[in-house]
């Protein structure tokens, strides 16, 4: 029901997503580098599992799923080794099977639809600034995605775009695994602008 219900839901009401994962994660943890932080999905899902459950109890209507950096490039891996491709389905299938189990239990509680958004941040730099291009960083969010619509996110959030290519390249890789496994999320975009109303990019 919930699946269906978001963007209804949307035009209907105001929805409170929680606050920042990185921020309460390193609150939880200390200071964390951002291959273990990607990594704490399977490595720490209690401490993730810890997260969600205090921004449901604060009344958020969506989790996000503690993967904003979690694609290949993000996490500092070779775009088409096949273990840097297994490793970050693991982690994104995990993060959104442990976000998804603990919305369900709110969920089972009070009767409250609430979502999981699937976390997909810009990676480390951007496109047109001299990062990698449009086909390596479609490539890179593409097991990030297979992994998120198999861990079961309502929506995916392809969050601080700084470049409208990564933007294309996210949806790309989103509709591409989407298609392979029988199920498209819809998604949310939102971008990092300067003073000047511009991305970084221009």
């Amino acid at each position: 029901m919930n699946r269906e219900s978001l963007a209804h839901t949307l035009t209907t009401r105001v929805l409170v997503a929680d606050g920042a994962m990185g921020t309460y994660l390193e609150r939880l943890m200390g200071d964390l580098d951002d291959r273990r932080r990607d990594r704490l999905p399977l490595d720490e899902p209690e401490v993730v599992r810890t997260v969600h459950r205090d921004y449901l109890a604060a009344g958020a209507d969506i989790i996000k799923t503690a993967t904003f950096g979690a694609s290949v490039l993000g996490s500092g891996l070779e775009p088409g080794e096949p273990e840097s491709v297994e490793s970050i389905i693991r982690v994104n299938e995990a993060a959104a099977t442990i976000a998804r189990a603990e919305v369900d239990a709110a969920m089972a509680v009070d009767g409250r639809t609430r979502w999981v958004a699937g976390s997909v941040g810009p990676g480390r730099s951007a496109p047109t600034l001299g990062g990698p291009a449009y086909q390596e960083l479609k490539a890179s969010y593409l097991p990030q995605m297979e992994g998120l619509i198999r861990g079961g996110v309502d929506v995916v959030l392809i969050e601080t775009i700084q470049d409208t290519l990564q933007a294309k390249a996210a949806i790309a890789a989103l509709r591409n695994a989407g298609r392979a496994l029988g199920r498209t999320p819809p998604f949310i975009a939102s971008a990092t602008m300067t003073e000047s109303g511009r991305m970084l990019s221009g």
